[in-house]
């Protein structure tokens, strides 16, 4: 459930709004179709020297737009543990996702997955916004607590069951 809204945010994102996807295909081939071959070699220079450009420019761009920050904010403020993940809970395709899983499962406390295979866009955005590069990616109480290396610490100390009790307090005070 947790992961349709985001994934119904990222679609509105990708096809604008309009439910459609762009067919790909370039207004202005029709126009190059026309351009006679002496014309053609330096309009297809300009176009080469400008794309080479673009590559090496940096993108000013994030990954991590402001509706989809808006998104993930709520997703993580509304449920208690959230774990992004590559697959599902029933069906971990990764795994680190599996370890992250079962820690959750033994612990016995109730958890929100987001599958990030399902969606680039999330994918990318995730790394953004926890300033954290691999999956899988847990939150508990709205925080970031790590991945499977750290939770699998967590668990073995003991602070990984205090960190859900301490989180689970706060949330009914």
């Amino acid at each position: 459930v947790a992961s349709v809204a985001v994934l119904y945010i990222v679609g509105k994102l990708i096809h604008g709004g309009n439910g459609k996807v762009n067919s790909g295909v370039y207004a202005n081939s029709r126009a190059i179709s026309r351009i006679s071959s002496k014309s053609f070699q330096p309009v297809f220079a300009n176009n080469r020297q400008a794309r080479v450009k673009k590559l090496f420019q940096p993108r000013s761009e994030s990954p991590l737009s402001p509706p989809l920050k808006s998104a993930i904010d709520s997703l993580i403020k509304e449920n208690d543990i959230v774990l992004f993940m590559k697959g599902t809970k029933d069906f971990p395709q990764c795994g680190f996702s599996n370890t992250c899983v079962e820690i959750l499962k033994r612990i016995n406390i109730p958890f929100e997955t987001v599958n990030v295979l399902e969606n680039n866009v999330i994918r990318e955005g995730m790394k953004v916004y926890s300033d954290w590069p691999t999956f899988p990616q847990v939150y508990i109480g709205g925080e970031f607590y790590g991945g499977c290396d750290i939770m699998l610490q967590g668990y073995e100390t003991g602070d990984l069951v205090d960190t859900i009790e301490k989180a689970l307090e706060a949330k009914e005070v």
